[in-house]
């Protein structure tokens, strides 16, 4: 962490003791954004460190913050999406609303809601849908498994219940917050009421917007039902916004195996016609409560000896794999890593080693050892000179040439200075 001069931009003089702990809670918030990224944004941040982070202390704390300029672009793995970048700036802001409220939110969240929370992770979740499987058959000797989706969820959220929810929550909570609570309101009104859509960078092709459906661009909907994908507190807000929903499943219609990852939803029961009347239930309660409904054509319901696919994985009661169709991506992936070497246009290795780390880190959570290996070894070997894999091949790491003692040695004698601390 940067130190913080006591004369920098007036601190002392312009900012209360309890503000200046909130000023301690901005730089942890900063670090948070900056952990694993690098980008030229945050260099320029860090130029002028100290007073950029001054600034936007005292915007906050002086109401006087304004997002910045997003860019927009089109992603297509694993599907056809708009996404909004935030600055570092405002991702600063983001990872700050994440510190005070989530950690206090969370304990009042429904257990077996993932996404966006600590320790609940996807494979998490897919371990638990096969336990529920594994429980539910040993129980009844027999179990069927509901598999449900939500029509455009981030495309129809309303802002003024996310807000109804936020502040019920944090006017009744004693949140670890050292500015007050309207205050902190207010700081995350600011990102929910906030239109990226007004200044925005579009960073795509016409060829690219072709793919990409009307009723899923942000840009054809209206002011106060949509939250952009790809901030730290849309995919929080997501998953708060169906936290009355899960207590409703568990509580109300008595669901003994259910859970939910963002806007999916898995219920196991041992009785097909019980989970079709939960099913109408749920459909009934978040038009009545959300002003959403289930998606007509992703509506899943089967007994679990056929399994069923669920994210990346196929989950049976006798192990997990990967989706088929997820490998076929994989590879498709591999060899256009390849072609791109053989014609001299090999793409940045830091790039490659992210991209093929997410594909290990899914892959090591199922009985996938040998598809691991040939995963790696089916890179071109110049791919292999620079990322080494570690043991069983649950990921890869750069290539670093590590000196010897009797190198170390030659050095000291050959140049002190560079050993002097």
């Amino acid at each position: 962490m940067a130190i913080l001069p006591n004369d920098q931009s007036g601190f002392q003089n312009h900012f209360c003791s309890t503000q200046k702990w909130f000023l301690v809670d901005l730089l942890h918030a900063y670090e948070s954004a900056k952990k694993w990224k690098k980008s030229v944004e945050i260099d320029l941040f860090d130029i002028e460190f100290e007073k950029n982070i001054y600034q936007l202390a005292k915007e906050l704390v002086n109401k006087t913050y304004k997002p910045w300029i997003y860019k927009a672009f089109i992603i297509f793995d694993p599907v056809c999406r708009e996404i909004f970048a935030a600055p570092f700036r405002d991702r600063i802001v983001h990872h700050l609303i994440y510190k005070y409220i989530a950690e206090t939110m969370d304990k009042k969240m429904y257990y077996h809601s993932y996404g966006a929370r600590k320790e609940k992770w996807i494979h998490l979740g897919v371990k638990k849908t096969q336990s529920f499987i594994r429980s539910c058959h040993a129980k009844h000797k027999q179990s069927y498994i509901l598999k449900i989706d939500i029509k455009n969820y981030f495309h129809s959220i309303d802002h003024n219940i996310l807000i109804e929810t936020l502040y019920s929550f944090i006017s009744s909570s004693h949140l670890k917050c050292l500015l007050w609570d309207k205050r902190l309101i207010w700081i995350c009104k600011k990102v929910i009421l906030h239109d990226p859509r007004m200044y925005v960078r579009r960073i795509w092709s016409i060829s690219d917007r072709k793919y990409l459906p009307k009723h899923k661009s942000f840009f054809t909907l209206e002011d106060w039902v949509w939250l952009p994908l790809g901030h730290l507190t849309s995919q929080w807000f997501a998953n708060r916004y169906l936290n009355d929903l899960d207590h409703f499943i568990k509580h109300k219609l008595k669901a003994p195996w259910y859970w939910r990852y963002m806007d999916d939803m898995v219920l196991v029961h041992p009785n097909k016609k019980q989970l079709l009347i939960r099913k109408s239930d749920i459909d009934k309660y978040i038009q009545r409560t959300r002003k959403i409904c289930l998606h007509p054509k992703k509506i899943y319901l089967q007994n679990t000896n056929k399994g069923v696919v669920f994210l990346w994985y196929r989950i049976q009661r006798d192990g997990i794999h990967l989706w088929p169709r997820i490998i076929r991506k994989r590879w498709w992936k591999i060899r256009s890593w390849n072609h791109l070497y053989k014609i001299k246009q090999a793409p940045d290795i830091i790039s490659v080693r992210d991209t093929l780390n997410t594909y290990l880190w899914r892959a090591q959570h199922g009985k996938n050892y040998k598809l691991r290996k040939t995963m790696y070894l089916a890179l071109h070997p110049w791919y292999q000179n620079k990322l080494i894999p570690r043991s069983n091949y649950t990921s890869v790491r750069l290539y670093t040439r590590l000196c010897t003692k009797k190198h170390i040695r030659y050095l000291k004698h050959a140049d002190p200075f560079l050993f002097i601390s």
